[in-house]
């Protein structure tokens, strides 16, 4: 099994904003007759296009926020209002003291909204350069999404096999290495359940989308 270079670099992408994603909502089906309504597909095709329009290079971060605002992304000035609040806390907290006792330094990390095909999505890019190395990160959250992304649709989305691949009614996690474009360390799709014991520590439920990026001074 290959080791992505990001992992050996100390995990440090891992730490700077901690993998889950979004909220839960309860998936409050009509009836008719005494019969629910299935729940319409999930829109994973539009949600990894936009992902991959904004994310697709993650050298310059500045350019990549400049990248998703023209692509229809609002940029957050505080996200104490959003479901991803406790976790940015908590990430962002435990990078920035991994990074001060290495001597490294950490970029702000910044936040966006966006509605693709009806769903209200989150987008947060941030950084931590150490040993002479930046790993930077983009990460898509549904905030509010209890389905799932077919591992299968992402496979045929980027084009390969994965590297790995647990699926587990409590986690879900599938690895493509290396990353959804050129340059690109990696690329993860994972899905966290409500019921999950993941959900003892700063995590949320649902849908995220990660991509890394290694860049060597």
């Amino acid at each position: 099994m290959t080791v992505s270079t990001s992992r050996r670099f100390c995990g440090a992408a891992a730490i700077v904003m901690a993998l889950a994603a979004g909220s839960l909502r309860p998936l409050g089906a009509a009836r008719a007759q005494g019969v629910a309504t299935p729940a319409a597909a999930y829109p994973a095709k539009p949600v990894l296009d936009a992902f991959r329009a904004t994310c697709s290079n993650l050298r310059d971060l500045t350019g990549t926020e400049r990248r998703a605002t023209a692509t229809g992304w609002t940029k957050l000035a505080d996200s104490a209002a959003t479901p991803l609040a406790g976790l940015m806390r908590f990430s962002e907290t435990a990078a920035a003291d991994f990074v001060k006792k290495g001597g490294g330094t950490m970029r702000p990390s910044s936040m966006f909204k966006r509605e693709i095909a009806g769903e209200l999505v989150y987008l947060v890019l941030s950084g931590v350069t150490l040993e002479g190395r930046t790993v930077n990160g983009c990460r898509l959250y549904d905030a509010d999404e209890p389905r799932r992304i077919a591992p299968a649709t992402v496979t045929a989305w980027i084009g390969r096999e994965p590297v790995q691949s647990v699926d587990q009614p409590a986690l879900a996690r599938t690895t493509w290495e290396p990353g959804m474009a050129k340059g690109q360390d990696s690329f993860e799709l994972s899905f966290i359940a409500t019921a999950s014991p993941m959900l003892g520590v700063p995590q949320v439920a649902g849908i995220a989308l990660k991509a890394d990026q290694l860049i060597d001074a």
